[in-house]
Parts: C-alpha cells; sequence; structure tokens
C-alpha cells in the first residue's frame, strides 16, 4: 500500500503514452499545431510546471516522431523513448516519481498543475457517467482521466505488459491494484480527449501558450486578442508563419525609407501598421515559447521606428533640435513603459504613430508630441504618487 504524502518533495518526470501509431486515431497527438506536434504543447506545459525529463510510451518510433525529438533535444529538452514499464524504471532515479499522462488526453494547465502539487500518488478519475463514455472504464462508479502520479515501485513491478494492454492502462491498473488512492476531477478540470480531427480545432484553444503580459499601451489593449487569433491562422498556410514574422522588420524599413525621402505623412502611415504587425511576431513567439529570448531582430525594427520618428519630424517641422529632442523623449518614454506593465501608457508605440500622422498632416507634429510628452510624464507621476511603496522599492532594487 502507498501512503500518501510519499511524493512530497520527491522529483516528477513525465511520462506520455502514445500507444499505437499506426492508425489514424493514435497519431492525433502528433498532428502539427503552430508549427510542431501537438505533443510538443503538452511538454512544454509540463516543462512550464518544473518538470524537466520527459519520456514518450511508444510501441514504434515513426520517422516524424524521431525528427520531432531530435530537434527538441537539440533547443534543451530531454526526452527520451520508452517502450515498456522496466524501460522507463531503469532509465529514472530511484527517487523520482513519475505522471503517466495519456497523449490523447489533453488537460488545461491549471490542472496539470494541481496534479504536480499533489501530495501523494493519485489516479485522476471522472464519474461514471454517460458524458464521459470515451475516458477508460475502472469500476462501477469511475472513469479513469487519463492521468495519474506512480512511485517507481508501481513500474518496477510490471516486467511486462499484459497482452492487449497499452502501457497507460497497464500502470494505471497497477498503480489501482497498489491501492493508490482516486483523485476525483469531475468539473473541476478541463480535459478533452482526442478521438477525431475536428478534436484538433479544440485543442488550438487549450493548449494556447499563455501570452507574455505586457504593458498596458493602446496596441495590447486593442488589437493584441485579434493579432494573437490571427496569427493563429498563419499556420493553415505554409509562407503564414513567415509573414507573421517578419512583417514588422519590413514595414520598420519601408517607413524609415520613407521618412528619409521626405514622405513624411506616408512614413507615419506605415509605421501604423508596423506596430500592429509587432504585435503578431510577438504572437508567433509566444507560440514557439520564444517570448522570453532576446529578439535583435524587433530590437533593430523598434530602433528604425524611433530613427523614422526623428527623421519625419525633421522633414515636417523643419526644426533639427526640436525633432530630436521630441524623438528622443518620446523614445525613452515608450521604452520606459515597455518596462513597466502596472501602469497606463499614453505615449505607446501607436498612440506615437497615429498622432505623428495626423499631426504631419495637419502642420502641426510637433505640437501633438510634446502634448503627448507631457502627457505620458503626467502619467508617469500620478501612478508614483499613488504607489509610494512600490516606486520605492524599484528604486532599491
Amino acid at each position: 500500500m502507498i501512503k500518501t504524502g510519499d511524493l512530497e518533495k520527491k522529483p516528477v518526470v513525465a511520462m506520455l503514452c502514445l500507444g499505437d501509431v499506426s492508425v489514424a486515431d493514435g497519431a492525433l497527438p502528433l498532428s502539427p499545431l503552430f508549427g510542431k506536434p501537438l505533443l510538443h504543447h503538452v511538454i512544454k506545459m509540463l516543462e512550464s510546471l518544473g518538470i524537466s525529463r520527459f519520456f514518450i510510451g511508444v510501441e514504434s518510433v515513426p520517422g516524424a516522431l524521431l525528427a520531432y525529438r531530435d530537434a527538441a533535444t537539440a533547443s534543451g529538452l530531454h526526452i527520451d523513448f520508452v517502450r515498456d514499464p522496466a524501460d522507463l524504471a531503469e532509465r529514472m532515479g530511484p527517487e523520482s516519481a513519475v505522471m503517466v499522462l495519456c497523449a490523447d488526453m489533453l488537460w488545461d494547465r491549471a490542472s496539470l498543475e494541481r496534479a504536480v502539487s499533489q501530495a501523494g500518488p493519485i489516479v485522476a478519475t471522472v464519474d461514471e457517467r454517460a458524458e464521459n463514455a470515451n475516458f477508460e472504464r475502472i469500476d462501477l462508479n469511475h472513469r479513469w482521466a487519463g492521468l495519474a502520479v506512480v512511485e517507481a515501485s508501481t513500474l518496477r513491478a510490471m516486467t511486462q505488459l499484459p497482452d492487449g494492454w497499452d502501457m497507460a492502462s497497464a500502470l494505471m491498473r497497477q498503480a489501482v491494484q497498489d491501492g493508490v488512492p482516486f483523485w476525483r476531477v469531475q468539473g473541476d478540470a478541463h480535459i478533452l480527449p482526442l478521438r477525431s480531427t475536428p478534436d484538433i480545432a479544440k485543442a488550438e484553444t487549450l493548449l494556447m501558450p499563455d501570452g507574455h503580459s505586457g504593458p498596458k499601451n493602446a496596441e495590447t489593449a486593442i488589437f493584441a486578442p485579434a493579432m494573437r487569433a490571427l496569427t493563429m491562422r498563419a499556420w493553415k498556410v505554409d509562407w503564414g508563419r513567415s509573414v507573421a514574422m517578419w512583417l514588422f522588420p519590413a514595414l520598420a524599413i519601408v517607413a524609415l525609407l520613407l521618412a528619409a525621402s521626405q514622405l513624411s505623412v506616408a512614413a507615419a502611415s506605415v509605421s501604423i501598421f508596423a506596430v500592429l504587425a509587432a504585435q503578431m511576431r510577438i504572437s508567433v513567439r509566444t507560440f514557439e515559447y520564444r517570448s522570453q529570448l532576446p529578439d535583435r531582430e524587433a530590437i533593430a525594427s523598434w530602433t528604425a521606428l524611433a530613427m523614422t520618428l526623428i527623421t519625419a519630424l525633421i522633414a515636417a517641422e523643419g526644426a533639427l533640435f526640436d525633432a530630436i529632442f521630441c524623438g528622443l523623449a518620446l523614445s525613452g518614454l515608450m521604452l520606459a513603459g515597455m518596462k513597466d506593465h502596472n501602469r497606463i501608457i499614453i505615449a505607446s508605440p501607436l498612440v506615437v504613430a497615429t498622432g505623428l500622422t495626423l499631426g504631419v498632416a495637419a502642420g502641426t507634429a510637433s505640437t501633438v508630441m510634446r502634448l503627448l510628452i507631457l502627457a505620458e510624464i503626467a502619467i508617469m507621476l500620478v501612478h508614483n504618487w499613488r504607489n509610494p511603496e512600490r516606486h520605492a522599492q524599484a528604486k532599491q532594487t
């Protein structure tokens, strides 16, 4: 009998059981989603919860899965293939616990986080109901929700798989036999069984990576959700991802060239579209789990837009000092705003680009830029006045 609490403080490894990928339904976890196999997004979700070692239980390894493993390993993921519980027991540490997860049962992140935080071994269950017919029956009152956390002893108890059983089901049965307690998740977890191709569309929403929390500026508040939805569709066509990724740098260069050619209104107008394209690039990097990595191309593109602002002001106003001052002041305020996610930002790239377009067209660009500078400074002062303790902590760090 396993006692609840035995897994406390033990490292957890994950085993995702694919089963038979030679049939159409069995291959659904390998369906492409945002340019990667659907299985990859489950692995990245688990990685975000602190799991760093992954095993894929599969009877035979298809070439596409092998290629994915090699690419994932090169990116820093630790993924191995296993064919039976004994093989897994030999590879994992004696003090580790194993999260067994059916690859065709997709869980939401919050529920997986609760599973990882459980103090002891568990077998996740749903109630015996008509709507749970897609889940494997355990007894008269329970069906398996496709997830269990077990100790190494459960793996070692299975020297070979019973005939006709897949690895996940066999391990669940062994855990039940060992007395692992049931963890009822009916109504508390969002679980999607993959049974047909239409389920992949539902998986997009369930497995969509969390967007990186950005500043409270106009483009994030108004256009970020739409840009993320548009970026999701980018993978539907072969060239969509490349366009979503590189449209921002291309438009930033075009805007700078137009400003250098003294076409200030055109340059400012293109800058508006460049700012929106930047949201798409952020979405691409979010879907590819690279939002925390440096983006040198984006930095160069924002620099080009800052130069576009200064160049357009020089061409429109003819006052070199005022143009440089306003351009650098706004660029500095926007840069400061990007680092502060807890206040409203007036001098955001979209607002500045829009104001520049209207100001150049009306012949009052310098005045509009000064007003934006004053408004942003006022917002910063109000924010610091309302949050003196947080401001003091920021100065200490």
